[in-house]
């Protein structure tokens, strides 16, 4: 559903998974917006310009660097009204083709639709396939907003720890 002043709860579901070794992830960290609800954006934000001071050859290389991330951070926390998921294709396609680049396995990026008082993280579907990621469980949840600049009241509806095929085995 869309959250607004009438509708201020949400349901959806939520994937524990479990690593089963180390992977290399792409953290979407550059968003102001984001960083305001997330000291662990701001972190991220700080060691990644760090560790680019550190490995770049000149200013204006940090410069394109910051604009290009700040960009693509920026697409990925839009507040997107259902009907207009277009406003994702940027997203989308850069995900895709990160995804399929193998250079990395994952991609961590703050979650909008919690007002980015959390984190949402899209696997390669392989990680599932080769047994480096497994289900831990699955979470139906209730998302009830009372104010705008607080975190929201959580509640688990129900919960499952298997999924066969394309259908969750709930409690």
């Amino acid at each position: 559903g869309t959250l607004s002043k009438e509708n201020p709860t949400l349901y959806f579901t939520v994937g524990e998974w479990k690593l089963k070794k180390d992977i290399e992830v792409s953290i979407i960290c550059h968003s102001k917006k984001a960083q305001k609800r997330s000291g662990d954006l701001i972190i991220a934000y700080q060691s990644l310009l760090k560790l680019k001071k550190s490995t770049s050859t000149t200013k204006s290389e940090i410069r394109i660097w910051k604009i290009i991330n700040k960009f693509l951070s920026n697409e990925f926390s839009k507040d997107v009204q259902h009907g207009k998921e277009f406003k994702y294709k940027i997203s989308a396609l850069f995900a895709n083709q990160l995804l399929k680049s193998k250079k990395v396995s994952g991609i961590f990026y703050p979650s909008v639709g919690y007002r980015f008082y959390g984190h949402n993280v899209a696997y390669d579907i392989s990680l599932i396939d080769n047994g480096t990621i497994a289900l831990g469980s699955v979470k139906h949840v209730k998302c009830t907003f009372i104010h705008k600049n607080k975190a929201p009241k959580v509640e688990i509806l129900n919960s499952a720890h298997s999924i066969i095929g394309d259908h969750i085995k709930w409690k």
